[in-house]
């Protein structure tokens, strides 16, 4: 994901933060540069949010209705048989 500014988001298992496979976002933007795992609290607040997990923040990227199907896939999400 890339915003108007140039940053980017990506989420990956390609990392040295990466443990066993599980992904971690990166974050590659001049107001924030990080990598941050399912659990690892996030702080948005300077853009109008709060803080939020690595696991919320890619859950909100998945559901969003312009996402296709292909990139739900590359992402590896797997819908719930719960919703």
């Amino acid at each position: 994901m890339k915003d108007a500014d140039g940053g980017e988001v990506r989420l990956t298992n390609i990392s040295l933060s990466s443990r066993y496979g599980v992904p971690v976002l990166q974050f590659i933007a001049e107001d924030m540069d990080g990598e941050f795992g399912p659990r690892d609290l996030i702080d948005l607040t300077a853009m109008g949010g709060g803080l939020v997990s690595g696991a919320f923040l890619a859950l909100v990227w998945a559901l969003a209705p312009e996402r296709t199907e292909d990139e739900r896939a590359a992402a590896g999400y797997v819908p719930s048989i719960m919703a």
